[in-house]
């Protein structure tokens, strides 16, 4: 009955952080979820009072409410008549902040703090299983294509995998990489060597199965993999220790790999060689060959750093701001770059754009102040925040990878009283 309930409630974390869209019901299932916390909270009003007094949930309210009401000014005053951001915003409060706050508190009853998050690396680490058997069997990524809602046909791809999720590429590489973040303040925090061995198995399947989505989680997840062991050799005062942990990782990650070739049907491994692997080392290939450090993305990229020209659509930004693809109701874009920097400015102007991703400086600050032994892994992180917003707006839009860094900090910040 324990197994139950506990494969219960962390289905709930699965479909909450993944934000699951079935084709027979044209909304996020994150939605039930989120109706199942309200019901929860109802009948347990001192919750409600146990969010006010948490300062850094007040903080990201107020940054959220005059972001979006800067927004609104600024969408009357140069008529763009976008509502998405507004939107957006609305559901970043109810649902990425307080439905995560009530999910922690739901999960707090039955589970321990560290029971928490190591449910939360096993959910990500199911998801990253999912994306191995994506590639390995199409039966299995047809189910997911037919009953799951894809907006985007890129999703459909035969080497770039999503999983059991609704979409793929950066976005989904980003949430996995979270789960690695988990697993590596696991490590930090487990004293059992099978508990550390196990921890060490779920990142290196999770950073692995990237290969199969993107390259930005899986440099991401390596980053936070190496800043980890660092923090261990120096929390322990010992060089030794971290050369043993490097070893270790660096062979498992190679028996792993090895590994998805005997996983991997015979047919495909020309296949996964030329497609999968290719486009995973990109970087390394194209530096081999032209001594260059680029890819088709970073060159992408270098297209799209461009702000407004007027002073003022400068410092307040113009309003304009792009829904999702497959949900927009106009043709082409609004503002024609990923870059998550650039899009922001353009919505809400470079003072509003700060006072946003503030809320993640805060977080880090007040992780770093709650324990020292993660400081260079929250550092590691807080490079990992200041890089992926050149790549997409990561950390402004609802979604699974903000639901779950809220998760993790609830988790550690909690774990303190």
């Amino acid at each position: 009955m324990k197994t139950l309930s506990r494969f219960l409630d962390f289905s709930l974390v699965f479909i909450f952080i993944y934000g699951i869209v079935f084709t027979i019901i044209p909304f996020t299932f994150s939605k039930f979820v989120l109706l199942f916390l309200f019901i929860f909270a109802i009948n347990k009003p001192s919750l409600m009072v146990e969010i006010l007094k948490d300062n850094f949930i007040i903080y990201c309210l107020l940054v959220i409410v005059f972001v979006t009401f800067e927004f609104f000014i600024v969408t009357k005053l140069f008529n763009s008549n976008s509502l998405v951001f507004i939107q957006q915003n609305f559901w970043f409060i109810t649902e990425a902040i307080i439905g995560t706050y009530l999910l922690y508190q739901y999960l707090s009853i039955k589970y321990t703090n560290d029971e928490i998050l190591y449910g939360l690396l096993v959910v990500i680490f199911i998801q990253s299983i999912f994306v191995i058997i994506s590639f390995i069997s199409k039966d299995f990524r047809d189910f997911t294509n037919l009953v799951l809602k894809i907006n985007d046909e890129r999703y459909l791809s035969n080497y770039r995998m999503k999983g059991f999720s609704n979409s793929g590429g950066a976005g989904l590489s980003y949430l996995q990489t979270i789960g690695a973040f988990s697993g590596c303040i696991l490590f930090l925090k487990e004293t059992r060597k099978v508990k550390k061995i196990k921890v060490i198995l779920f990142v290196s399947i999770i950073v692995l199965s990237q290969i199969f989505i993107a390259r930005t989680g899986l440099i991401f997840s390596a980053i936070l993999f190496v800043v980890t062991m660092v923090q261990e050799a120096i929390n322990k005062s010992s060089v030794i220790l971290l050369i043993k942990r490097v070893a270790i990782i660096i062979i498992t990650l190679i028996i792993g790999f090895i590994g998805l070739f005997f996983v991997i049907p015979k047919e495909k491994i020309t296949y996964f060689e030329e497609k999968v692997i290719s486009r995973a080392f990109e970087l390394i290939e194209v530096y081999q060959a032209t001594g260059e450090l680029e890819t088709s993305s970073t060159n992408n990229l270098q297209t799209m750093f461009f702000l407004p020209n007027d002073p003022i659509k400068l410092m307040i930004g113009a309003g304009d701001w792009d829904g999702a693809p497959g949900t927009r109701n106009y043709f082409g874009r609004k503002v024609d770059s990923d870059v998550g920097y650039v899009r922001a400015i353009f919505a809400v102007g470079i003072i509003f754009t700060i006072l946003f991703y503030s809320i993640y400086i805060v977080y880090i600050i007040n992780l770093f102040n709650n324990s020292k032994k993660y400081s260079l892994v929250l550092l590691g992180l807080l490079f990992v925040f200041f890089l992926g917003e050149f790549k997409e707006p990561f950390l402004i839009r609802t979604s699974g990878t903000v639901k779950s860094l809220f998760l993790i900090y609830f988790t550690l910040k909690e774990g303190k009283n």
